[in-house]
């Protein structure tokens, strides 16, 4: 009797939650994924037929204010496989822990065929382990767990999510600091990160006058808090969070890669020389080693980069300007050839059309207007109000060395008038700052009448042969009149 009464009890219990889950996820549900974990947004954004997911941390989307080119990574990887949709999850700070709770939630019928997770090395050092971004993060990631919704609200409720005070985060970062040796040469007098930050607190960076240099002393600082630990393959948690995103791969049937961003080890070697540069390799090749006897495509950037293509200068990250960003995705496009290869289209750097449909992320896209096209539905209006048309933008630097001595421009244009305040224009920034401008006038090139026609014309490239930096090329109408440009085609030689 006893168990029997116990047995329906349970039974009743269990109905009752089985109800107010119903009620929740019905209800509420909604409400709390919005305010808690908005990035449900984008996971239910993605493309059902996007056959490639780049997901990373803000490595993806950040760019320099001086860059032409804004395109996160995940669009430039687009470039190489212009035929296929490519959709990204971005979230910053995120590491492979919340990586793997957002691939859970993404639709099982979608496409995808091939996965890119970032693997940024200094998410596995313990300031990012317990940075004081971890809370939030784990509060977004709990309501996607694959839990019952209810269960997740009440761990939610409960806290069951790392929160450490700032003196405990301090101290677990301290402790493991303490804890792990080096493993350096004999001849390294520092066996643990304490020792070595106090080193260099205490001696610092000395200048050309030989005086200490505060800025560089901080930065060294913060490549040794960064950079100086060894990967603990059994007990680092993004081992097995990697682990656990490996295993989805093979039950959701995706060809999975590892992306390993690019790390500033030419400002490493220079701050602390070749001992810290020496951690970094072999933690690199830890990593390599490990997920590519997983069967895990991992695609090595650590050095790929250079000093001068980094975003921040007072503390390390993996922020590439426009040259870095193309650089990673020119490597990864590579790399992951072998599950695309007929869709793979190599960037040439050498020609370039824009038909104005504003598929491309050329300059001054607010030009373009659906009232006229030569081909598709739009073309780039020019006028009193737009004085300038649609803008080739391009960092000449990255141009072939064979493609840098002359550039063809060929472009339909329709309008009333023609005249000498409608100029066709190339200006080229050198590396000191100076612009080498040219252009020419449209009734130059042009007959007078108010069909579409071809122009075309050739611009010299050899006076800044060597010292471009970046190019522009664009229609500039100061005639009052309107004119149309459309379908521009450029062709570097």
């Amino acid at each position: 009797m006893v168990f029997r009464k116990i047995v329906l009890r349970f039974f009743a219990l269990t109905v009752l939650l089985i109800g107010m889950n119903f009620i929740y996820v019905l209800f509420f549900l909604e409400q709390d994924l919005q305010h808690f974990a908005p990035i449900v947004n984008s996971i239910r954004a993605i493309p059902k037929d996007s056959k490639i997911l780049y997901i990373g941390e803000s490595s993806n989307v950040t760019i320099s204010l001086e860059d032409l080119d804004q395109r996160p990574i995940s669009e430039l990887l687009n470039e190489h496989y212009p035929s296929l949709r490519i959709a990204q999850l971005t979230q910053a700070a995120a590491h492979a822990g919340i990586f793997k709770t957002l691939l859970e939630n993404v639709d099982p019928q979608t496409e995808i065929e091939t996965v890119v997770v970032t693997l940024n090395l200094r998410s596995f050092n313990a300031e990012w382990i317990y940075s004081g971004l971890e809370t939030p993060l784990r509060k977004t990631a709990l309501l996607l767990e694959d839990r019952p919704a209810l269960m997740n609200r009440f761990l939610l409720s409960f806290k069951h999510y790392p929160a450490y005070t700032e003196k405990e985060r301090f101290d677990l970062i301290q402790s493991e600091w303490e804890a792990q040796d080096l493993a350096l040469p004999k001849n390294f007098p520092y066996k643990n990160v304490i020792q070595w930050r106090d080193a260099v607190d205490r001696i610092g960076l000395k200048n050309a006058r030989g005086e200490r240099d505060h800025k560089r002393t901080q930065l060294a600082y913060e490549f040794i808090s960064s950079y100086a630990f060894r990967i603990d393959l059994k007990n680092n948690p993004r081992i097995a969070d990697l682990n656990d995103i490996i295993d989805l791969a093979k039950k959701r049937n995706w060809n999975l890669v590892f992306n390993l961003m690019a790390e500033n080890t030419d400002m490493a070697e220079e701050l602390l020389g070749p001992e810290l540069l020496s951690i970094i390799r072999d933690n690199r090749k830890l990593l390599v080693d490990y997920f590519t006897k997983k069967k895990v495509t991992v695609v090595d950037n650590l050095e790929l980069i250079r000093n001068a293509d980094f975003v921040d200068k007072e503390w390390p990250t993996e922020h590439y300007n426009q040259h870095g960003r193309r650089m990673i995705a020119a490597n990864l496009a590579q790399a992951i050839q072998k599950f695309h290869k007929k869709d793979y289209a190599p960037v040439d750097n050498v020609h370039f059309f824009n038909d104005c449909e504003g598929q491309l992320p050329w300059a001054n896209l607010h030009t373009l207007s659906s009232k006229q096209a030569a081909s598709g539905k739009k073309s780039s209006c020019t006028d009193l109000q737009n004085e300038y048309s649609i803008n080739f933008r391009f960092p000449f630097e990255q141009l072939p060395d064979k493609a840098r001595n002359k550039v063809h421009v060929k472009m339909m244009v329709q309008g009333t008038t023609f005249n000498g305040e409608t100029l066709l224009v190339m200006d080229v920034r050198r590396k000191n700052g100076e612009h080498y401008w040219k252009s020419v006038a449209l009734n130059e090139l042009t007959r007078q009448k108010k069909d579409w026609q071809t122009i075309t014309h050739t611009f010299d490239l050899s006076p800044v042969h060597s010292d471009g930096e970046f190019i522009e090329i664009y229609v500039y109408n100061q005639s009052k009149k309107i004119l149309y440009v459309d379908d521009i085609d450029i062709l570097f030689q």
